[in-house]
């Protein structure tokens, strides 16, 4: 009996040691295999984040920065729907810029911001878990194709104080994403930031090129204009005239010498023309004395001819400072502009051309007496012009941080008014800031 109760206790106590034992090395495994897949989850997200930054690194163009954005986050995450949104012109409205799970239609959506969960998002300006129905439904309103999902993920791209966009990611299964996800999503569009910075940067220095293209092929096709019908129509009436006076001289000497003297006043006024063509171009005066001078001297150069109007120069506050020639340059050649389109199609008796510091600005105007025009009509019908003479006042002035007004009506002429703020980049030198 002592026998049958000691086999039974060793029994009873090896099997229990031995299902220990097993419980422990099952528990091991077990650890073994979840530490290797969440290592094996975390290098596939490494790998994510490095793919993100080298392909985004390696290219310029806007688009693919989006579209591979998508791409790479569909490889980490469980996604069903993922769109990128970005602003455009506004920060009233945000358009979809590419997505994954949407129709067509919600792919051309232009987005509200003003309201709603799209306008706490933005104000958040921080990454966004959304697990909760009621949260999901007010996404769903926006985009239908998310009525299949139960949760998702919500990242503003922000660069500095710039928001670019936001990021949409949602998954049909429940609690797909958590807290430690959102981290991940942080990591990915951090590069997208940048790479869209890049971007976008690059994008306007293209743009900024081609309105340089765009403005110097218009001034060339203003000179040759300007050539053809002054100075270029001019000389080929001299030699005309030249030869009729010559036959002249035989029959009619006296009538020749009247014509000759006339010949001698028109090629006076050519020659004014063709050197205030000069002038234009590139008037010296405003390298070596400054923008006041400038203006001054180029009001006397008219009249050149019989239509043309008297041009008149003041300047108040004692302008007599330089500022940063690029400014200069650009006030002169927008002046300039108006001037020429006052002569061509005002009608005009007088242009009088402004010059003064006022409030922390310089501000630069040309007013003329002449018929004036429609000025919304004007602009309604720029798409069909051929010339951009308004745009390109204004593009001009946005490069020196300025702006252009115009001020017109049909019989009450025509305003053109440059403001453009004094600040060290406008300055020249110390000591140019004072103002009324």
């Amino acid at each position: 009996m002592a026998i049958l109760v000691v086999v039974s206790i060793f029994i009873i106590t090896q099997s229990r040691t031995a299902l220990t034992k097993a419980h422990k090395e099952v528990l091991e495994e077990a650890i073994a295999n979840a530490n290797s897949s969440n290592l094996q989850e975390l290098q596939n997200r490494v790998k994510a984040v490095y793919r993100v930054a080298s392909t985004l690194s390696a290219t310029l163009d806007y688009q693919k920065v989006v579209r591979n954005i998508l791409v790479e986050v569909e490889s980490v995450f469980d996604l069903t729907v993922g769109t990128v949104m970005i602003f455009e012109g506004t920060v009233n409205a945000i358009r979809v810029a590419d997505a994954l799970g949407l129709t067509d239609e919600e792919m051309r959506k232009t987005i509200e911001t003003r309201y709603g969960v799209m306008k706490e998002a933005l104000a958040e300006a921080k990454p966004t878990l959304v697990n909760d129905e009621e949260g999901m439904e007010e996404w769903r309103k926006i985009f239908p194709s998310l009525n299949s999902c139960h949760n998702a993920m919500v990242m503003p791209m922000r660069g500095g104080y710039e928001v670019y966009g936001l990021l949409l990611i949602a998954s049909k299964q429940y609690e797909t994403y958590h807290e430690t996800d959102l981290e991940m999503l942080v990591a990915l569009t951090a590069h997208t930031v940048v790479a869209m910075q890049n971007a976008t940067l690059y994008r306007n220095l293209l743009e900024d090129r081609n309105k340089m293209l765009t403005a110097e092929e218009e001034v060339r096709h203003t000179l040759a204009r300007n050539l053809h019908d002054g100075p270029a129509q001019a000389v080929a009436a001299f030699s005309m005239q030249t030869e009729f006076i010559r036959r002249l001289f035989r029959s009619e000497p006296e009538r020749a010498l009247q014509e000759l003297q006339a010949l001698g006043k028109q090629a006076q006024q050519t020659s004014k023309e063709i050197r205030t063509l000069l002038y234009e171009l590139r008037p010296l005066v405003l390298e070596s004395q400054g923008l006041n001078a400038a203006l001054e001297q180029y009001a006397t150069r008219f009249p050149t001819n019989p239509n043309d109007p008297q041009v008149h120069f003041s300047a108040s506050n004692d302008f007599s400072n330089r500022l940063n020639p690029a400014v200069e340059n650009t006030v002169f050649t927008i002046l300039q502009e108006a001037v020429n389109n006052t002569r061509k199609h005002a009608q005009a008796q007088n242009i009088w051309l402004h010059l003064e510091l006022k409030d922390g600005f310089l501000v630069a105007s040309s007013q003329d007496d002449g018929k004036g025009f429609d000025l919304a009509a004007v602009e309604r019908g720029y798409d069909q012009r051929g010339s951009l003479g308004l745009t390109n006042m204004r593009e001009r002035a946005a490069l020196v941080s300025g702006t252009v007004n115009i001020v017109s009506q049909p019989g009450r002429g025509t305003s053109v008014i440059i403001r453009i703020p004094l600040t060290e980049a406008t300055l020249a030198a110390p000591g140019v800031g004072a103002t009324s």
